[in-house]
């Protein structure tokens, strides 16, 4: 949502408190995992930045990253393995896009890039 000239997070997926951080770092990894190029995610880092520099914890935002990858990750390598789920065959896929992009090494180029 934009509210005047600055930005605002709404979320509603999963509704729940954390800071914003985490949301952030979940739309890098969408970026990454969607396939877009790290050159890509530079230009889009830079245009979020440049209107909320003054309020990410960059710490935070790397190691909420890193969690929330592992977290995912491993999630997604369980239900992927349970033969009943129903979704099982989507989210198998979404375990290959991410395993993709951690043997590129794209995780770890865009933690280097947000400073």
């Amino acid at each position: 949502m934009i509210d005047g000239l600055k930005y605002k997070f709404i979320d509603t997926d999963g509704i729940r408190l954390l800071p914003k951080e985490f949301d952030i770092q979940r739309l890098f990894q969408n970026e990454i995992i969607s396939g877009k190029s790290i050159d890509e995610i530079l230009n889009y880092w830079n245009s979020f930045y440049s209107n909320y520099h003054n309020n990410i914890d960059i710490k935070l935002l790397k190691r909420l990253y890193v969690y929330d990858l592992v977290r995912v990750y491993s999630w997604l390598t369980l239900v992927s393995n349970d033969i009943k789920r129903v979704d099982k065959e989507r989210q198998t896929k979404q375990l290959n896009l991410y395993q993709e992009s951690i043997l590129e090494d794209k995780h770890e180029k865009v933690l280097k890039i947000i400073k």
